[in-house]
């Protein structure tokens, strides 16, 4: 099974990396030809990252687990919502069920959610149209 989605920095040339490759290929090392959504793409422009540590959600009544959560102030408002990348160190995808976050347009307000019963670091990108 190869890497389809690689977001950080790149080791050899030390520039930031966002990629989506096409089945079969390394996100990592791609050719442009093979990747579906990559750092040079001309419509989008990566404006904030950053990474947060969560500690595990709590059990609460049955299966529920309430989820943790920090706010970080991205220090600008947005008209439109962004495109927002997420990645956790325990390789889950992002859902309601494990971790997400939401937004607030006009303060800039992002908080991270972890509804998992492990603590976890969230990886965070997001991408303003031009």
């Amino acid at each position: 099974m190869v890497e389809r989605y690689f977001v950080g920095r790149d080791p050899a040339t030390g520039t930031f990396k966002l990629r989506v490759s096409k089945p079969g290929h390394e996100a990592r090392s791609a050719a442009i030809e093979n990747l579906l959504l990559h750092e040079n793409m001309t419509n989008l422009s990566a404006a904030i990252m950053g990474s947060v540590s969560l500690p595990a959600g709590q059990q609460s009544s049955g299966q529920r687990v309430d989820p943790s959560f920090t706010t970080v102030s991205l220090g600008r408002t947005y008209t439109t919502m962004p495109k927002i990348i997420l990645r956790c160190n325990l390789d889950y995808l992002p859902s309601y069920f494990s971790y997400f976050c939401s937004l607030q347009l006009n303060t800039g307000q992002l908080t991270l959610y972890n509804r998992t019963l492990s603590a976890m670091t969230i990886k965070y990108a997001i991408f303003a149209p031009i």
